[in-house]
């Protein structure tokens, strides 16, 4: 029975034909008796040949009890099914024993829902136009070197689906395997229309690898282990909304023309290869360190350089290639949010940018190019704080000018209104604009430190202004 009569189901384990009809007698004893599970599936009704369950019901061999049939009886009664069937080959409800293989020609579809398959299932070399499968239980699905218009599978315990060279247009997966840990492989298919995934379970693996999808991925309201789209070619968009896994990997993937991921907390979602610059995050709750946004790659070596232990577990390299990586990817975010006017956002991935440049040039530059970018990040949070910025500038008036007064000035204690008065007069001395400069002939050392602190005033105006500015433009 091959292609050209239009299926085939090969057995794949032998199976001693003669002993299986000689303890079930029953089977050719009952011949006008109808399936008990007739009145559910319909489709075999016109069954005669039952068989005796261990109930005492009559059984179809489809419905039949896994020990109560013979696999190469239930091999012959499903290839004649699927031969003489013209359109919907229904096989839903059926329990098969066996490891078995279908290969399904001339555009026919296949009607598996609510069937149990105990050993491996093959659809090999098949050019189908549907294939459901609906609260079915699979223990393996292997489907390659096929063409399937549209697969439909939900409410399934099942382990893997291998879709390899094969070709669909419609796919969907949804309420998979609720309860069991399971893992899901889809490797080198082509996806001509739309794949969706949806309602998976906390202890699902996802694996979405090497596939190329035509024109759109949904992947919606998945509870998984974990999810992985590698090194896929994705043509038209994709979505990824609520999703709740301990990682997300997308990496590799070209082109996605625009990803959206939505509702979904991105504590769990590396940026490393990602194509960043054509994601748009909707609704997303990204990790935070001491208040500020920031990413899933860089959280740890942030928080390692905090503790300072850094080159305790890590050599000076791989600190410094991390960095670099953690660098370029804020920078890539800043860059995409300017474009899309989301400046609160750039303001978080500017600092984190210069955060890791800052670490960087500790271990490459020269100090005083370091010692310029840590003295910025004190006084204004490289020009991202103006309340920083603020309070550094108002003690640069007020306590710094008054210690060097302390300091320098003749008074007596108690102090009196004239010693306050000479103080104040000496104080202003400190800040720009506040006294008059005394005459060039009568410098004295005090003088080019109050000449340096007024320079350090004026900067710090400067920058105080410029982080009022970045924040009200946001």
């Amino acid at each position: 029975m091959g292609k050209s009569r239009g299926a085939k189901l090969a057995l794949t384990t032998p199976f001693n034909h003669s002993t299986y009809r000689a303890k079930d007698k029953s089977y050719q004893e009952n011949k006008t008796m109808v399936c008990c599970m007739a009145d559910k599936y319909g489709w075999c009704k016109d069954i005669k040949e039952t068989i005796k369950g261990p109930d005492g019901k009559d059984y179809c061999i489809f419905h039949a009890p896994a020990d109560s049939k013979s696999p190469n009886d239930l091999e012959r009664e499903t290839n004649n099914i699927i031969e003489n069937t013209s359109n919907l080959i229904n096989l839903s409800g059926s329990i098969f024993n066996c490891p078995i293989r279908f290969e399904i020609q001339n555009n026919k579809s296949l009607h598996i829902s609510n069937s149990t398959f105990l050993y491996r299932l093959e659809i090999v070399d098949s050019n189908t136009d549907r294939i459901i499968a609906h609260n079915s239980k699979f223990k393996t699905i292997n489907i390659f070197n096929s063409i399937v218009n549209l697969f439909q599978i939900s409410k399934t315990k099942l382990e893997q689906i291998f879709a390899t060279e094969s070709t669909f247009k419609y796919v969907t997966i949804s309420d998979i395997n609720k309860e069991e840990e399971t893992k899901h492989n889809f490797v080198e298919f082509v996806l001509s229309n739309i794949y969706t995934f949806s309602y998976f379970n906390s202890k699902t693996n996802l694996s979405i690898v090497s596939c190329t999808i035509d024109k759109s991925l949904y992947v919606n309201d998945i509870c998984s282990n974990f999810l992985q789209i590698y090194s896929c070619t994705i043509n038209g968009y994709a979505v990824l909304n609520k999703i709740e896994t301990n990682k997300i990997t997308i990496s590799n993937t070209i082109p996605i023309n625009n990803l959206e991921i939505s509702n979904t907390n991105l504590s769990i979602f590396p940026l490393n290869g990602s194509p960043i610059e054509n994601i748009t995050f909707t609704l997303c709750e990204w990790p935070k360190h001491k208040d500020r946004i920031t990413t899933k790659d860089s959280i740890s070596i942030i928080e390692l350089i905090h503790k300072k232990q850094t080159y305790s577990t890590l050599t000076k390299k791989e600190y410094t290639e991390i960095l670099s990586t953690n660098e370029d990817i804020f920078r890539r975010l800043k860059k995409k949010a300017r474009l899309d006017n989301n400046e609160l956002l750039a303001s978080d991935w500017h600092y984190g940018e210069k955060f890791m440049l800052e670490k960087r040039l500790w271990t490459e530059a020269p100090a005083l190019t370091w010692l310029t970018l840590w003295l910025y990040r004190q006084i204004s949070d490289y020009g991202e704080s103006p309340a920083k910025a603020l309070w550094v500038l108002l003690s640069f008036l007020s306590l710094f000018p008054l210690t060097f007064s302390l300091f320098t000035c003749d008074y007596t204690f108690p102090i009196d209104s004239g010693d306050i008065r000479t103080l104040t007069n000496n104080m202003l001395n400190y800040i720009p604009f506040a006294s008059k400069a005394p005459d060039s002939s009568k410098l004295y050392p005090l003088r080019y430190l109050e000449i340096f602190w007024q320079t350090v005033i004026t900067i710090q105006a400067a920058i105080t202004g410029f982080a009022f500015r970045n924040k009200f433009r946001r």
